[in-house]
């Protein structure tokens, strides 16, 4: 609530200078805690839902259930084969968004992005599913002392992989892909790390540039997370591309 609302009013002071105001001046916190108080409350719309807040579960179950994923879990677990489940998983995913049946999730009626924390929603809705249904541990926001990682998938304590959700609308996609894994692997002993950007703009450049930067990496030898790229940008309607269409056979004539 804070970060909207003081967004527009706080344009020139820090989030420091702001931090350290606020820590130093108690009674501010009291006072800005009373104003809240104050304000009349609105009632969130469930029908509507515009911020996705309970689609991501339904919509997800709902999937799962008309395309249900037979994984093989069956017999002593193995590093390749954890690897082969979250690989599974990850491209349904990519499927069912590519197939603009689930990135109606990524974006609000106004087709204006939905925040990162919506897409990451999303793969969760799927994958606990989807792991559910075979009997394997997801963990959101997991911390294993190198700061949360979104996903963590693990059959024993042995076989774990981590699963990293982003835009590409990101500001901070390239520095995630160089250092964050990397430090979550080593935190969480996983055997498999995955890079999931869901692409939700132009944004052709930075995925270039992070395949690049990956493909260096592998060059030199280093242990690299799979990189995944979804396209999650939406397609323009049946009656829009008739229209267009249309348009294009005229200046043609």
């Amino acid at each position: 609530m804070i970060g909207a609302t003081w967004k527009k009013a706080t344009q020139k002071v820090t989030k420091e200078t702001l931090r350290n105001t606020l820590l130093h001046n108690p009674e501010l916190i009291k006072d800005l805690l009373n104003q809240y108080r104050k304000k009349p409350a609105q009632a969130y719309d469930f029908d509507k839902d515009p911020d996705a807040l309970v689609l991501w579960y339904e919509l997800a179950r709902q999937l799962v259930a008309e395309e249900p994923l037979g994984l093989i879990t069956t017999g002593p677990m193995t590093a390749d084969r954890l690897v082969e489940i979250v690989t599974t998983i990850c491209d349904r995913f990519r499927q069912l968004v590519e197939k603009n049946r689930y990135s109606r999730m990524l974006y609000n009626d106004n087709r204006k992005p939905r925040p990162e924390k919506i897409a990451q929603l999303a793969f969760f809705g799927l994958a606990d599913a989807y792991c559910e249904a075979n009997e394997l541990d997801i963990s959101p926001e997991s911390d294993g002392g190198a700061g949360p990682v979104d996903f963590k998938i693990s059959a024993s304590y042995d076989f774990r992989a981590t699963v990293e959700v982003k835009l590409s609308s990101n500001s901070k996609l390239v520095p995630g892909f160089e250092t964050q894994l990397p430090a979550y692997n080593a935190a969480e002993k996983a055997v498999h790390s995955v890079y999931l950007v869901i692409q939700n703009g132009p944004h052709d450049k930075k995925i270039r540039n992070l395949q690049k930067i990956r493909q260096d990496a592998i060059k030199k030898g280093q242990r690299v997370p799979a990189l995944v790229v979804v396209d999650g940008r939406l397609q323009p309607s049946a009656s829009k591309l008739g229209r267009v269409g249309s348009s294009m056979r005229r200046r043609t004539r």
